[in-house]
């Protein structure tokens, strides 16, 4: 059973090494070397509304939009 808990250890470190914490947010680093913040879901209702209403909203263009 302590073999399971070591191979589950090691997984994690392993997923773990695409992410960092900078100034209290998660990013994830992707293959293009780009970092990419991940946005917690009480968040994401906020942005998906913005995008549609907001400012930058009604999806006129993708680029302003993004």
């Amino acid at each position: 059973m302590q073999g399971y808990y070591i191979q589950q250890k090691k997984e994690l470190v392993i997923h773990t090494t695409d992410f960092t914490l900078i100034a209290g947010h998660l990013y994830k680093i992707g293959n293009d070397e780009i970092l990419r913040r991940y946005v917690p879901e009480f968040e994401r209702r906020q942005i998906l509304a913005e995008a549609h209403v907001g400012v930058a909203g009604r999806h006129y263009v993708g680029c302003p939009t993004a």
